[in-house]
């Protein structure tokens, strides 16, 4: 057993903020002032200068197994995460080969294993893109979500299938509307192919029913589309990452490739209309978008997408909303924790008694600089290396056992 002493509780499942210490064993077994330690308690951790919230949960990494683990593993991309905060991460089904069937994703399931914190697959939509995956056949081997990562789903038939089978056995179709290759044969470059693309896919959950998620929120079109849906009552939810509310197309100029993402930076407004969506409640989950690459070819057409997360999501997040543009704590922590834990049916998310022991310990005052050299990440392309933040994880908890203490 550990006991957490004079933290102050952040949980936005009973909207409190209080100072409280917590009992753990692999449940929280109590919260409450001035807890006596029982004579199970192997350690007493003094969290006065910190806050305690649910353990932070990702919905959106790259882990690059199979196929291309000099970039990553689930292992490294597990104890990237942790020391990044989090208690469970979501990997994405973009390895080579795609994991678009169960014999694959059986393959990965001794790797999940030996992770550090939680780590769950997810599924592609289709099957070479031709056919719909056998999403029940998948759920059982463990699958929390569906999407053809990095890919939109054009066929209509086959989304109009995946929703109904999202409805059926409750579970989540997460839809990337950027361009890719494939998406470019079929309807060329389009700047704005993001909102067209939600706009068509809001229509076929409208007719259909089922669950939408719509992946990495990035443009102010898109952001009106969703709210307009929301209001509708649509079973519709949305994430955005850190990079799509600080950064704009113009710091494409300062950080080279290592901004070179997709869906790309966007304007100004776009990052002011993302950024509001997420304090109206538009946009449900901040996630990483973890996706590492050793290093970038300096030239852009070469370049892959993409930028690591897991490090960097949470003291970017608490500086520039928290800090930098006064966002509710409580608001704030709900995006990392409980609503993703909500959405995807995941353990965790909060602080109550007999839930999972999954915590971060969060130092709130603490200044530092980010330094991707010091990363756990096998990767260390990123644009936000030499930043200075406000906010730090200093311990990760999963099932009652401390992953990660950091200074």
């Amino acid at each position: 057993m550990i006991l957490i002493k004079n933290g102050t509780i952040v949980d936005p499942y009973t909207n409190r903020i209080e100072k409280k210490d917590i009992l753990i064993s692999s449940k929280i077994e109590k919260i409450g002032p001035n807890i006596s330690p029982p004579p199970s308690v192997e350690l007493t951790i003094d969290a006065k200068n910190y806050i305690v919230t649910p353990g932070l949960i990702d919905t959106h990494t790259h882990l690059r197994e199979p196929g291309e683990e000099n970039k990553e593993t689930i292992l490294s991309g597990s104890y990237s995460g942790a020391y990044g905060g989090f208690t469970s991460l979501i990997a994405h089904p973009n390895t080579k080969p795609r994991l678009d069937t169960p014999e694959k994703i059986k393959k990965l399931l001794p790797s999940i294993k030996r992770a550090v914190i939680r780590v769950y697959l997810s599924s592609c939509i289709t099957q070479n893109y031709q056919k719909l995956v056998n999403i029940k056949k998948m759920l059982t081997l463990g699958v929390v979500k569906f999407t053809d990562d990095g890919d939109p789903v054009l066929d209509e038939r086959i989304l109009r299938k995946a929703l109904e089978e999202s409805k059926k056995h409750n579970t989540i179709i997460s839809l990337h509307c950027e361009n890719s290759p494939w998406a470019e044969k079929r309807l060329g470059k389009n700047y704005k192919l993001e909102p067209m693309l939600v706009r068509e896919a809001i229509k076929v959950l409208e007719q259909v029913g089922g669950n939408l998620n719509i992946s990495h929120v990035s443009m102010e079109e898109t952001v009106e589309i969703i709210g307009k849906a929301k209001r509708k009552g649509l079973p519709l939810t949305s994430e955005t990452t850190p990079h799509h509310f600080i950064l704009t197309e113009e710091d494409v100029k300062i950080y080279g490739v290592n901004a070179k993402v997709n869906p790309p930076l966007r304007t100004t407004y776009d990052v002011t209309a993302v950024r509001d969506a997420l304090k109206e409640g538009i946009i449900d989950i901040i996630a990483s978008d973890h996706a590492p690459h050793k290093v970038k070819p300096s030239r852009w057409e070469k370049a892959p997408y993409g930028m690591i997360g897991l490090e960097t999501t949470l003291p970017l997040t608490l500086t520039e909303l928290v800090v930098k543009h006064k966002f509710p704590l409580l608001q704030t922590i709900s995006k990392l924790t409980l609503n993703p834990s909500k959405i995807y049916n995941l353990p965790g998310g909060k602080l109550v008694e007999g839930e999972t022991a999954d915590l971060t310990i969060i130092n709130l005052n603490q200044k530092w600089e980010i330094k991707v050299e010091g990363f756990k990440s096998y990767s260390k392309n990123s644009p936000f290396d030499g930043w200075k933040v406000k906010g730090k994880p200093i311990f990760t908890i999963v099932g009652g056992k401390i992953v990660v203490q950091r200074d």
